[in-house]
């Protein structure tokens, strides 16, 4: 039987950190599942692969709890909390 030390080691080396998130991000689409502000689950395939942004329009600033990202069906900036993602974030094809 595992100890608490041990299953909270195994979940904390298995979160990905924000670092991780905008690295795969960066690298390509990915899916993200997470829950949104009003409670309802959603996801969204996204990117910040050569994202930028469209002329006129203002991304705001940084946050270190949430990732501005852009929405690749909608073609719109979105944002995602860290804290809401459920499960991990995925690259896609």
């Amino acid at each position: 039987m595992a100890t608490k030390a041990a299953v909270a080691k195994t979940t904390t080396s298995t979160k990905q950190t924000r670092s991780d998130i905008i690295k795969l991000l960066k690298a390509g689409n990915c899916t993200v599942n997470f829950k949104k502000s009003d409670g309802t689950k959603r996801t969204m395939r996204c990117t910040l692969k050569g994202a930028t942004v469209p002329e006129g329009q203002k991304l705001g600033g940084d946050s270190k709890t949430s990732i501005k990202v852009m929405d690749v069906d909608a073609n719109a900036w979105r944002s995602f909390r860290l804290d809401a993602i459920i499960g991990k974030v995925k690259a896609t094809a």
